[in-house]
C-alpha cells in the first residue's frame, strides 16, 4: 500500500497556509529529529508517573483477552515504543503486527524492533495515509477477517476531532479491540504543558521542512500559542505558527508560492482533551465503555475497550 503523494500535500498545505503535519515526517532526518523531540519532552517518554497507565492498560490487555492470537494494528505507529512495551506484557500470546504509518523510516524502526520478541509471529509493514481509511481497510480485510487490536496512540493530539472519528468509524468494527491515548488539558491549563512544545528541539524538528523547501528559517519568528480547530472549537490545541518578518519567494515543481511581511503559515498544532471527550468515541463505534487510565499529572489518559468473546 503505497503512501499519500507528498508533493500533492505539500502544494495544498502551502496554498491554505497550514502545513499538514504528515510533511514533518516524510524523511528519515524528520523522524529522527520527531523521535528526539518525543524522547526529550513527551510525558509518555520521561514521566514515570504516565509510563506507569500504559503498563496497568497493558496489564489489563493480558488479562482480559480471550485468544492466544492477537493481530494488533498500530495506526500512526511511530517508533513504536509504546508498541514494544505492550509486546512485553503480551509474551503469553501469538501476535501478527501490523505496524501503520506515512513515514517508511519509522515502520521500519518499528519492524526491526518488533523481531526481537519471540511472541511476534508475524509482522506486515504498511506505509499508508490512515487519514483516508478506505484502502487501509481493504487492506486489513482483504488479510484477515479475524478480530483486529487497532492501536491509536499518540495519533488524536494531531487529527482534527471529526477527522479521527471518521477514521476510526471505517476502519474498526464492533468485534474490534481498540486503545486509544489522549493528550489532556490539565486543571492548571496551558503553563504547565506549554513548554513540552515551545523548546529548542521541537522548533528545529518543525522548520526542518523550511530547510527542505527554501525557506530561510530567519525569515521570521516561530510562535506558539493556545487555540481551538474550526472542526470542533470546544477542543483546544497548541498551535505553532510561523510569522513572516520579511517577503519570501519560493518555486516548488514551478508553482510560485510568495509570503508577505506579516503572512503567518501554521506549521503544527496538537490538540488538548478532556475524558468525557473520549468516551463518546467508543459509543459511536459500537465498542463498550472504555477502561480508563488518567496520569497523577492530569496530562494524559489512556482508554481501552475489549468486546466480551
Amino acid at each position: 500500500m503505497s503512501c499519500p503523494d507528498i508533493q500533492t500535500l505539500l502544494h495544498h498545505s502551502l496554498r491554505h497556509r497550514q502545513i499538514d503535519l504528515r510533511l514533518h515526517y516524510k524523511t528519515s532526518v524528520q523522524a529522527e529529529k520527531w523521535k528526539q523531540v518525543h524522547q526529550t519532552h513527551s510525558p509518555a517518554a520521561r514521566s514515570s508517573q504516565t509510563q506507569r497507565i500504559y503498563e496497568q492498560a497493558f496489564q489489563h490487555i493480558a488479562h482480559e483477552w480471550p485468544s492466544s492470537q492477537m493481530l494488533v494494528v498500530s495506526i500512526g505507529c511511530g517508533n513504536g515504543t509504546k508498541d514494544i512495551k505492550l509486546f512485553q506484557i503480551l509474551h503469553g500470546l501469538h501476535i501478527h503486527y501490523m505496524p501503520c504509518d506515512m513515514s517508511s523510516s519509522l515502520v521500519m524502526d518499528c519492524l526491526t524492533a518488533s523481531q526481537k520478541f519471540a511472541n511476534v509471529r508475524k509482522v506486515t509493514p504498511i506505509i499508508a495515509n490512515f487519514s483516508e481509511a478506505g484502502p487501509l481497510r481493504e487492506l486489513l480485510d482483504s488479510i484477515s477477517a479475524a478480530p483486529r487490536f487497532f492501536l491509536f496512540l499518540g495519533i488524536l493530539p494531531g487529527m482534527a476531532p471529526g477527522e479521527a472519528a471518521a477514521c476510526l468509524r471505517t476502519l474498526v468494527r464492533t468485534q474490534d479491540s481498540l486503545i486509544v491515548s489522549a493528550n489532556l488539558l490539565p486543571p492548571s491549563g496551558w503553563q504547565q504543558i506549554m513548554p513540552q512544545y515551545d523548546n529548542a528541539e521541537t522548533r528545529d524538528w518543525l522548520l526542518t521542512l523550511f530547510d527542505e523547501i527554501g525557506i530561510p528559517r530567519e525569515s521570521g519568528t516561530l510562535r506558539f500559542q493556545a487555540g481551538a480547530t474550526s472542526d470542533n472549537p470546544s477542543v483546544p490545541r497548541i498551535e505553532a505558527y510561523f510569522e513572516f518578518t520579511r517577503f519570501v519567494r519560493i518555486e516548488i515543481d514551478e508553482e510560485e508560492y510568495c509570503f508577505d511581511r506579516g503572512d503567518k503559515l501554521l506549521l503544527f498544532y496538537s490538540h488538548r482533551f478532556t475524558p468525557d471527550r473520549v468516551h463518546p468515541l467508543f459509543h459511536e463505534l459500537g465498542l463498550p465503555k472504555p477502561q480508563t487510565w488518567l496520569d497523577s499529572s492530569s496530562e494524559e489518559g489512556v482508554f481501552l475497550s475489549i468486546p466480551a468473546a
